[in-house]
């Protein structure tokens, strides 16, 4: 199921496109927040917008506080390894624009 928070329909649609195009494999919406260029690293978070099946295997996912807010429930998961494509539709003046690329780690 596709989901999303904070009324980002362009993350929702971003998400819906991805599954259908990955063949129903679980898509992840992540806020870029933090480039590492020493360690070739980059953080994305969000709300727990994500699946189960996409935690790491060794870790898996654990409950916590929001890591800023420092109040409720969140889950928090390093991402499993393999091939991922970073995709965004976004609406900007003048229509919506899509951006992507893929990397492996």
């Amino acid at each position: 199921m596709v989901t999303s928070c904070e009324s980002d329909i362009d993350g929702s649609i971003s998400m819906f496109i991805l599954r259908e195009l990955a063949k129903g494999n679980a898509p992840y919406l992540g806020d870029l927040v933090h480039i590492d260029e020493e360690k070739n690293s980059a953080v994305f978070w969000h709300c727990g917008a994500g699946a189960y099946s996409l935690a790491r295997p060794d870790t898996g996912a654990t409950a916590g506080v929001h890591p800023n807010r420092k109040i409720g429930l969140a889950m928090d998961f390093g991402l499993k390894a393999g091939e991922v494509t970073i995709f965004r539709v976004s609406h900007r003046p003048g229509g919506y624009r899509l951006s992507f690329t893929k990397l492996i780690y």
